[in-house]
């Protein structure tokens, strides 16, 4: 990688350049960036067109082989129906049926018919307990008690340092 750029920050006028200079780099990386972008996307158009008759085809020849295959005697089991062929073999697989919930109406049901159809999932109200703590030295203090909460704690994090330009 070239490095355009030798200077220290010594003084208001090199943070002002250095500040310049990161406007600059990032611009350099926003065009390259939308470049790689477009070219992505011009080849996956160009994918796309290329690919799309070969998928028709490949659709057609599966509904043509689904078709055949209602015509065989297969070997049936509980889960599948298979007919071997030379090249592969065909499969019809039974599937589990899906199923649309509606999630409220399910609860109230489950709530009036069974305790065990339905969970309760209780968890630290973390906004409240928040406001009634101090933080002092590493350690979650409660306010009115005094008491240490051990099961919280404190890491303190180094400010965020952030370039605007």
């Amino acid at each position: 990688m070239e490095e355009r750029y030798f200077f220290t920050v010594e003084d208001d006028i090199s943070a002002d350049e250095a500040v310049e200079a990161i406007r600059e780099l990032q611009e350099e990386v926003d065009r390259l960036e939308n470049i790689t972008k477009a070219r992505k996307e011009l080849l996956q158009e160009a994918t796309e067109r290329k690919t799309a008759p070969l998928k028709e085809e490949l659709d057609s020849l599966e509904i043509q082989l689904k078709e055949y295959f209602k015509t065989l005697k297969t070997k049936d089991t509980k889960t599948q129906r298979k007919y071997i062929l030379p090249s592969g073999d065909l499969l019809e697989k039974k599937q589990e049926p899906e199923f649309e919930r509606d999630n409220d109406k399910l609860l109230k049901w489950a709530k009036a018919n069974n305790k065990k159809y339905y969970t309760t999932k209780e968890t630290p109200a973390w906004a409240i307990i928040k406001d009634d703590l101090e933080f002092k030295k590493g350690l979650a203090v409660h306010k009115e008690t005094g008491e240490v909460v051990d099961s919280v704690t404190v890491k303190e994090r180094e400010p965020k340092f952030i370039i605007k330009y």
